[in-house]
């Protein structure tokens, strides 16, 4: 069971940063990565039609034989609170060691969320960080236009043009004098050194895609599921449309990038 793999999905290349930082901390850990291609973006379509993703994604994972799923989507995260509840196997979502570090990170008690028009819809960032700490002020903006530009590759844009649409969201949050940012979207981190460059460095970043896989590798050894193997891990990838081309982009961006 302990070598069994671990199974990771998202809409598209999102969480592969999930992959990434798994990568680094559970080197021995082998992973098998859904990205729903075919569907994507997530963040605009509605609930329903999100969770029947979700649900066919894990279902897809569960028939590889793998020892835990991982929603590496924040949108899916969002949405999927109650149902998880329900799960006969091990399910770890990037909501909640997210809000955890955002609240042990913020010192002004004002924190920014940035994501999907339908995570900032469901209000899931800024209800579990008031049930965790009612103290602290929430201010979170739906950011429609970034994983699109993110799947696209934002190499593909003028820089300028990146930052220019970075600041429109950011703006909003950065009148709240939050000292605390968010990344509600595992898409997110390719955008990071944008907003650090945008905003001097002068907020913390709270990238959902690490703390994730901290709550990972805390759930596996909790479960004495850790990987035996003394071998690196191996790495499957699929996807719900053009899977030729998406697995030779996720193989660059984790072994090469």
């Amino acid at each position: 069971m302990n070598n069994k793999p671990i199974g990771i999905f998202d809409s598209g290349i999102g969480g592969l940063n999930v992959v990434k930082e798994l990568k680094k901390i559970l080197p021995k850990e082998n992973i098998v990565y859904f990205g729903d291609t075919a569907r994507l973006p997530y963040g605009s379509k509605s609930p329903d039609v999100i969770l029947g993703c979700a649900y066919e994604s894990i279902s897809f994972l569960r028939s590889k034989k793998v020892k835990a799923v991982v929603s590496a989507c924040g949108t899916v995260s969002s949405l999927i609170q109650e149902a998880k509840k329900g799960f006969d196997f091990l399910f770890v979502d990037v909501l909640d060691s997210t809000c955890e570090k955002a609240i042990n990170s913020t010192v002004n008690k004002k924190i920014g969320i940035m994501a999907t028009v339908a995570t900032i819809k469901s209000n899931s960032y800024k209800k579990k960080i008031k049930l965790l700490n009612d103290e602290v002020e929430v201010y979170q903006i739906g950011c429609p236009l970034l994983v699109p530009i993110i799947e696209s590759g934002i190499s593909n844009f003028p820089k300028y043009i990146i930052n220019n649409i970075i600041y429109k969201y950011l703006k909003y949050l950065l009148d709240f004098n939050i000292d605390t940012l968010v990344l509600g979207c595992t898409h997110y981190p390719a955008i990071i050194n944008n907003i650090l460059e945008i905003t001097k460095s002068e907020i913390k970043i709270i990238n959902s895609s690490k703390e994730t896989v901290v709550e990972v590798f805390e759930i596996l050894k909790k479960n004495d599921l850790l990987s035996q193997s003394t071998n690196f891990g191996k790495y499957d990838f699929f996807a719900s449309k053009n899977q030729k081309n998406f697995c030779l982009k996720a193989k660059k961006f984790i072994f090469e990038s």
